[in-house]
């Protein structure tokens, strides 16, 4: 076991991570076996998600459809989680001037944010829809459905919100990026589903049911 030690992991570009990489292979040949890893591949070496995340997206938009029946009421939701997704992953950035979000981090935000988001949508959706189908207006129906079902989005994203922070406890660098990152994204969705949804609902009216499936 060989310990490469860098003088500090911040102060590190992903050209460092191809120079180790070219040094491993150079040393490999005949019956030698040698392998890498540490700080340095969770900071630089981003995850291949990007197919498991598109097809993540496809399952839950054909849930929808079905569950829904209608185009525009299925697409409420994903709308609202991929621009809160958006934001959030944006925010993120900013973030970084202040604590170190490696890329590994940001891979499981995304992750994790798309799901919440499409689910704390969901719930004012399907709220908003049982008032409309009651014969409410459509004003009064994304207010009542906004101020019902958003305190069981508040509560649930707090609640994811408090435990992934809680991995800071563990006092482990890399726990602590990921719950930092992933508590953000979770925020900003709970954020989007009580504020940019309702505006969404309110444009729609009584066109949420169009193009029935």
């Amino acid at each position: 076991l060989v310990r490469v030690q860098y003088p500090e992991l911040a102060a590190l570009e992903p050209a460092d991570l191809d120079r180790l990489k070219t040094a491993v292979e150079s040393l490999r040949g005949g019956a030698l076996q040698v392998e890498a890893g540490g700080d340095l591949f969770f900071n630089f070496e981003q995850p291949e998600t990007e197919l498991g995340e598109i097809a993540g997206l496809l399952v839950a938009v054909l849930v929808l459809l079905l569950a829904f029946g209608s185009v525009v009421a299925a697409g409420l939701p994903i709308g609202t989680a991929l621009l809160g997704l958006g934001i959030g992953v944006g925010s993120l950035g900013l973030v970084t001037y202040v604590v170190d979000i490696p890329a590994y981090a940001t891979v499981m935000a995304s992750m994790v944010g798309l799901g919440a988001g499409i689910d704390y949508a969901l719930f004012v959706v399907t709220r908003h829809r049982e008032h409309l189908d009651a014969g409410m207006g459509v004003v009064e129906s994304v207010g009542l459905a906004t101020a019902t079902a958003g305190r069981s989005v508040v509560f649930a994203g707090g609640t994811v919100v408090v435990s992934i922070l809680g991995l800071a406890v563990a006092g482990l660098p890399f726990l602590t990026a990921a719950g930092i990152a992933i508590s953000l994204v979770v925020l900003v969705m709970v954020v989007a589903a009580l504020t940019l949804l309702p505006a969404m609902l309110g444009l729609a009216g009584h066109r949420i049911d169009r193009w029935r499936v």
